[in-house]
C-alpha cells in the first residue's frame, strides 16, 4: 500500500508539474512582461520570508492569473469603447495589453496581496478558459466548511 501511494503522489506531481509549465509558458508567451514579473514578486516573497507561505507555482499561478485577468477586463472594457470608433485592430490589440512592463505586473501583485480577503473569500485560478458559474459556486461552498 504504501507504494501505491508514494507511486500515486509521485504522477499527481508530475501530472501537476507538466501542466503547471505549460500554462506558465502560455501567459509567458502572450505577455512578454509576466517573466521578469514573476520573478520580481518571487523575489520579493523570498526576501520578506514568505516562501513557506507562498510557494514558488503559487507566486507563478498569482501573477499569471492577474496577467489573464487584467487583460481579459480591459479587452471588453476596450471593446465597447473603440470597436465603433476604430476599425484599426493593431491599435486595438496594443490598448488591451495587461501590462507594460514587469513593474506594473509586480504592482498589481502587491496591489492583490494587500488588497485581497483570503480569509473570506477563496483565490480561484482559472488559467485555461476561464471557470464556469457551476464550478466557481462548487469552489466557494467547498471553501466555507
Amino acid at each position: 500500500a504504501g507504494r501505491t501511494h508514494a507511486a500515486n503522489v509521485l504522477r499527481q506531481e508530475t501530472v501537476f508539474a507538466a501542466r503547471h509549465t505549460a500554462s506558465m509558458h502560455s501567459v509567458a508567451v502572450q505577455h512578454p512582461a509576466f517573466a521578469l514579473a514573476t520573478r520580481l514578486a518571487k523575489q520579493w516573497a523570498f526576501s520578506q520570508l514568505f516562501s513557506s507561505l507562498l510557494p514558488s507555482e503559487m507566486i507563478e499561478m498569482l501573477v499569471a492569473t492577474l496577467f489573464k485577468l487584467l487583460a481579459s477586463v480591459h479587452q471588453v472594457s476596450l471593446l465597447e469603447d473603440f470597436w465603433d470608433q476604430t476599425c484599426n485592430l493593431r491599435a486595438f490589440k496594443f490598448c488591451c495589453d495587461s501590462a507594460g512592463s514587469a513593474a506594473l505586473g509586480f504592482l498589481r501583485f502587491l496591489e492583490y496581496l494587500a488588497t485581497f480577503d483570503f480569509v473570506a473569500e477563496p483565490v480561484l485560478l482559472a488559467l485555461e478558459g476561464g471557470m464556469s458559474l457551476e464550478a466557481r459556486a462548487k469552489a466557494q461552498r467547498c471553501f466555507a466548511m
